[in-house]
């Protein structure tokens, strides 16, 4: 969960996805990858996909691909 303010308002709570889908690509590939970005982008990767459920580790893409 990601914590925004707006304008100097109260504080938004928002997804991570949320808040990535807000994002440009430009910025979407800084913190996803250029390859991770697009497979969010077209719908094939959420952001709790990323990461190993069991040792919490970021998957390769060869895994996030399999």
């Amino acid at each position: 969960m990601v914590i925004a303010l707006r304008d100097g308002g109260p504080i938004l709570q928002e997804s991570t996805s949320a808040w990535l889908r807000r994002q440009g690509p430009a910025m979407q590939d800084e913190v996803l990858g250029p390859t991770r970005a697009r497979m969010f982008r077209n719908d094939a990767l959420s952001p709790k996909n990323l990461i190993d459920s069991l040792t919490g580790k970021p998957l390769t893409l060869e895994e996030l691909e399999a």
